[in-house]
């Protein structure tokens, strides 16, 4: 996989304006000025996780592909059907569950790729529950990425058909079909099977929708184990499926559209800031000057009274010689009174 890791890319350079996001604020914050209202509105956006909704019938692999994205055991899989509400997986650092919905539960999880990408696990559309179709449907809409997954055995499947037939164009444009199981057919097959599901697609929806064949449990055995097995990882498939996600979903022209509106209000934000700081500076280096002068009153103060200090001390000198000879006289007569006293005894 070109990224290394998926949308490593994106999610680091959109940290990187996250963090110069801040920084911009903080400026912003200490000088005074205005931020733009759309730059912040733009950081929610930027900000935003990419959400991933796996849909299709029962046990087609649902889970296990979502695994094998995250790289972890996070979706309970098995044999027979163990999903069934829509199980939202969200970032938390504790770990916990939200269940006051009837037919979703919100998992919270401390797992890293979860920072960046929420996973949307769906019971099969062909469960025949009351009301989990029609609410599949309503999330799809608001989805990044729509997973429809068939099961290499069954890639016909009529439920998961009918679905992909009434999504809105909209949706259509973030629609991707996985042929899970990969590597219980030979690769020959699986050229003649993704042909198949091409034409349903074109046939269905007037259009040829992304198709790739994964084999989702390989994947997720070769990302755990303890030394990564890249060359398992290949023939899973599941790299060149995590290519096409991080080149059209996360640097999709919106997204791309998305920091480059960023940026140009950055800029702006910055011209305003540097603005307000040139004028703060200004202020400063009129006060600077306001203090400059009162220093040199101050000093020319100094010199004046240093040039008076001897004549003020000259005065000082003769009060002081006057004080002490009147001093000196009357210790004088004092004294020579006693001395006369003492001499008749």
């Amino acid at each position: 996989m070109s990224d290394g890791i998926l949308g490593e890319r994106y999610c680091t350079v959109r940290r990187r304006l996250t963090g110069l996001l801040e920084g911009i604020t903080g400026l912003a914050r200490e000088s005074g000025a205005r931020m733009p209202e759309a730059l912040a509105d733009l950081e929610s956006a930027l900000g935003r996780t990419f959400r991933v909704m796996a849909c299709g019938g029962i046990n087609a692999g649902k889970s296990t592909m979502l695994n094998s994205l995250c790289g972890a055991p996070l979706c309970p899989a098995g044999a027979l059907p163990v999903t069934n509400r829509i199980h939202h997986y969200r970032h938390a650092s504790v770990a916990r569950e939200d269940r006051s919905d009837e037919t979703m539960v919100e998992i919270f999880r401390p797992l890293e790729f979860l920072r960046d990408f929420e996973l949307i696990d769906t019971p099969g559309l062909n469960d025949g529950v009351s009301g989990h179709l029609a609410r599949v449907g309503q999330l799809a809409g608001d989805v990044d990425l729509l997973i429809c997954v068939f099961p290499v055995a069954d890639p016909w499947m009529a439920a998961t058909w009918e679905f992909i037939g009434r999504l809105p164009a909209t949706a259509l444009e973030r629609t991707v079909l996985i042929v899970q199981q990969a590597d219980q057919r030979e690769p020959c097959d699986i050229r003649v099977i993704l042909g198949h599901v091409a034409d349903l697609s074109r046939k269905r929806v007037g259009r040829e929708l992304p198709a790739f064949a994964v084999a989702a449990g390989p994947a997720l055995d070769a990302k755990l184990a303890a030394a990564p097995d890249l060359a398992a990882l290949r023939q899973s498939g599941l790299p060149e499926f995590e290519d096409f996600i991080s080149r059209s979903i996360c640097l999709s022209h919106e997204r791309r559209a998305l920091m480059e509106t960023w940026l140009v209000h950055a800029e702006s934000a910055l011209r305003a800031l540097d603005d307000r700081i040139e004028d703060q500076n200004r202020a400063i280096n009129e006060h600077a000057r306001f203090l400059a002068s009162e220093e040199d009153e101050i000093a020319e103060i100094r010199e004046e009274f240093v040039k008076r200090l001897p004549g003020h001390l000259s005065n000082v000198v003769t009060v002081f010689e006057r004080e002490a000879m009147g001093i000196t006289r009357l210790l004088r007569r004092r004294l020579g009174a006693l001395v006369s006293f003492v001499r008749l005894f």
